[in-house]
């Protein structure tokens, strides 16, 4: 099993106009077997602590980072 950390993101728009994500948490997987599975187990986790029943309430995107035994980190795109 392999360690993830899942980043989430909402899309917004700068006072000039352009967009940049801005982080709204992160949360860490200690143990899964694909990314796919670390992302459904954070993105209900995000909800659950927030109190919602979507987590695209207060983000628009989440990015998987899978963490190596030397815990390097390798991104891993999983929106």
């Amino acid at each position: 099993m392999t360690g993830y950390r899942c980043s989430f993101y909402k899309t917004l728009l700068s006072s000039d106009g352009h967009r940049f994500k801005c982080l709204q948490g992160e949360i860490e997987v200690v143990s899964s077997n694909t990314a796919a599975e670390a992302k459904a187990q954070a993105s209900s986790q995000f909800a659950r602590e927030r109190g919602l029943c979507d987590w695209r309430i207060y983000a628009d995107d989440i990015e998987v980072m899978m963490l190596d035994a030397d815990m390097e980190m390798q991104t891993l795109r999983a929106a």
